[in-house]
């Protein structure tokens, strides 16, 4: 049974992620700052941070915290990067910004991505009633990863193949488009 409720947590979560904001976020910041460490350090940090709040307490959490606000403040920190990342100069290779503000930065879109999205509310049905919650969070939590690995591997590989300034145009306009899609709830 709970081999069963790990198999199935991990291959659900596994599914819907990817493609999904977060994995996308991972992989141009992974692209964009050339810090995959520590790019990952900050999204795995993301993901346990929002896949604790699903399994823990999701549905407490908008109750306190209705999703009307949840879904702008999210929206309003992509624009914002995004809208940085498009207006900064690129001379060269990225900066190299401080180890902190880099997983900071990683750790706040990360989790404000997953943060009612279709992952945070599958983490929270799949616990409903669950013979162990601990299970579910595992599972959840190691396809995060994994999708998360896969991400910044392939913005190290992105990086290799097109010019910093493509990459900077291409991860700022992803973001500022995530935030207004959010904005209007179409994504």
């Amino acid at each position: 049974m709970v081999t069963g409720l790990l198999i199935q947590s991990l291959f659900l979560t596994l599914l819907m992620e990817m493609g999904d904001r977060s994995q996308l976020t991972t992989l141009f910041l992974a692209a964009n700052y050339r810090r995959p460490l520590v790019i990952l350090s900050g999204a795995i940090l993301g993901h346990l941070v929002a896949t604790s709040t699903a399994i823990g307490a999701g549905e407490a959490l908008l109750t306190v915290i209705p999703l009307t606000l949840l879904r702008p403040a999210a929206a309003t920190i992509f624009i914002a990067l995004g809208l940085k990342s498009l207006f900064e100069k690129v001379n060269g290779p990225s900066p190299r910004p401080l180890k902190w503000s880099l997983i900071w930065t990683s750790f706040l879109l990360i989790a404000a991505s997953e943060t009612g999205d279709k992952t945070w509310f599958l983490a929270i049905a799949l616990s409903a009633g669950a013979p162990s919650v601990e299970i579910v969070f595992i599972g959840v939590l190691i396809a995060l990863t994994a999708t998360s690995v896969l991400a910044v591997i392939l913005g190290e590989t992105l990086l290799k193949r097109l010019s910093a300034r493509w990459v900077k145009i291409a991860s700022g306009g992803f973001l500022v488009l995530s935030g207004a899609l959010m904005l209007l709830q179409i994504w």
